[in-house]
């Protein structure tokens, strides 16, 4: 039989031995009672007997049905996705949970920016590592080596992150400690409230494109000649130890953990615009099936 969802009041498909359960709406969600079916009288039931006869896959006039025991065990085995097999693990996207997905992530990437994300794997007097904040400004992780010219790209990085972490301590402040003080928020600091979803938004948007240009663009320690810097035990010419180092100094995981917490906020910065716009509607879910 068909239905209309009394949630989303989408039409879905569902078998008449169904009736009577509860089921899941694979479109919104919503649980809801399949309706049962009136039996026919007898006169009803003699009058469709020729059609019945007709749509019976056996052709004689019988359709199956459950034992009682089936129906029961289904009664148990809780409500189903309509049209898709039972999940198996489902993750509802809560608007409170996903809104805070943003600021996480620009605190974090504000953490590790203070963390090498260039290092080489030799030790002392051969070692290398250079943080985000010396990249973009220009510091050298050795004294021995000369400084690299900053990263342009890195410092408006680093300028979205600090309002990130701004924005984040504010919004903590207006969500916990003034309901606790019980003081009133100012109408200025309400409204700017009220927009955080397109300032923390922007800033995801800029954040993730910044680090994505600079990444690609390269950082200037990749480029930078260590043939100045060669110790006085190396046994090698100064070239040599300068294409040594050149291919030594890797980015390291933090650069990487930082990208994915970029595109994380990017992500969730999206999802909180979609969860907006959906109103009264039920949070979707993510569900894996097998």
């Amino acid at each position: 039989m068909n239905l209309r969802c009394p949630h989303c009041n989408q039409t879905v498909s569902v078998s008449d031995h169904l009736a009577g359960q509860v089921m899941r709406c694979a479109a919104c969600g919503g649980e809801f009672t399949v309706p049962v079916v009136p039996m026919p009288t007898p006169a009803q039931a003699q009058r469709e007997q020729p059609s019945a006869m007709q749509d019976s896959p056996t052709g004689t006039g019988k359709q199956p049905y459950l034992s009682e025991a089936a129906t029961e065990r289904s009664k148990n085995e809780g409500p189903r996705y309509l049209g898709f097999t039972e999940p198996r693990f489902s993750v509802p996207l809560h608007p409170e949970v996903v809104r805070w997905v943003v600021p996480v992530c620009q605190v974090l990437m504000f953490v590790f920016f203070f963390f090498p994300w260039l290092s080489s794997p030799l030790g002392e007097p051969f070692n290398f590592s250079q943080s985000a904040f010396g990249a973009a400004f220009g510091f050298a992780g050795s004294s021995s080596v000369q400084s690299p010219a900053p990263a342009p790209w890195l410092i408006l990085l680093f300028i979205v992150l600090l309002l990130g972490v701004l924005s984040t301590v504010a919004l903590l402040v207006h969500r916990f400690v003034l309901p606790l003080l019980g003081k009133e928020v100012p109408p200025v600091v309400a409204a700017v409230v009220d927009k955080r979803s397109f300032i923390l938004g922007g800033l995801a948007v800029l954040a993730f494109l910044f680090l994505t240009l600079q990444v690609v663009l390269g950082l200037p320690a990749e480029s930078l000649d260590f043939s100045a810097a060669t110790p006085e035990s190396f046994p090698g010419s100064k070239e040599l130890f300068g294409q040594l180092m050149a291919e030594l100094v890797r980015r390291t995981v933090w650069l990487r953990i930082s990208f994915t917490l970029a595109l994380v906020g990017l992500l969730g910065a999206l999802a909180n615009f979609w969860l907006e716009r959906r109103l009264s509607l039920p949070p979707p879910q993510l569900t894996v099936q097998w």
